[in-house]
């Protein structure tokens, strides 16, 4: 842990004007909470890849569904937030078993598949911001759905199993919600972080399986290092 590395001293009409409330005759500082970079919080570009059950995300075992990664000159640093996997509820899925996925570091970018754009107006591969404002992701951060070369393993970092069948009773209603890095309350954890050169992918594991088509998403941050 990190502690604060310096202060600022409060002085009644004078010193540095500092928002504060009054209740019950004391002031209480009113801060604004920073991440550990220095970032406002709440204010850096954010972006959510989405891949949907379109063509190219069916289900096959030891399938690369799909590598995230940051260029060696893009400019900026991820913190990833959030993975999910997710089966298609509005499909009948003759399934009984459930899909492991493993997550991996990746130490080369990924090659052939289908390349990710931004700001789809159809249900369709896209990154997209999640405030307008930020504009289009950094052109050094990529996704391609299915590579099939590249995207050279570096170490093993997460895994999850995602149940298919669609019914209501089924624990699939939930998956979608299932976040592959974080967990409640372990909210002091640091984010997945992924640097220049670097990037991850999601890979199914080697049991056979290849229904139904999956949708991933992945939420992240962007901030120059």
């Amino acid at each position: 842990m990190t502690l604060p590395t310096s202060q600022i001293p409060i002085t009644a009409g004078a010193g540095t004007v500092t928002a504060a409330e009054l209740l019950s005759s004391k002031y209480y500082g009113t801060p604004i909470l920073a991440g550990p970079k220095g970032h406002l919080e709440g204010s850096r570009a954010s972006y959510v890849l989405i891949i949907p059950p379109v063509s190219g995300t069916v289900a096959a075992a030891n399938k690369v569904h799909f590598d995230l990664f940051n260029a060696s000159a893009s400019g900026f640093e991820l913190d990833v937030h959030g993975i999910f996997a997710m089966p298609p509820l509005d499909t009948g899925i003759a399934q009984a078993l459930g899909i492991r996925f493993d997550l991996f570091r990746t130490t080369a970018i990924g090659t052939s598949g289908t390349t990710v754009g931004n700001d789809s107006t159809t249900a369709i591969n896209t990154f997209t911001a999640l405030d307008p404002a930020d504009g289009v992701r950094p052109a050094g951060i990529t996704c391609r759905v299915a590579p099939t070369g590249g995207a050279t393993t570096g170490s093993w970092i997460g895994q999850c199993y995602l149940v298919t069948e669609e019914v209501n009773t089924s624990h699939s209603y939930h998956n979608q919600w299932q976040n592959l890095i974080r967990y409640e309350q372990m909210d002091d954890l640091r984010n997945l972080r992924v640097p220049e050169n670097a990037g991850i992918k999601l890979v199914q594991g080697p049991v056979v399986i290849g229904t139904p088509n999956l949708s991933f998403r992945v939420v992240f941050s962007v901030y120059a290092p």
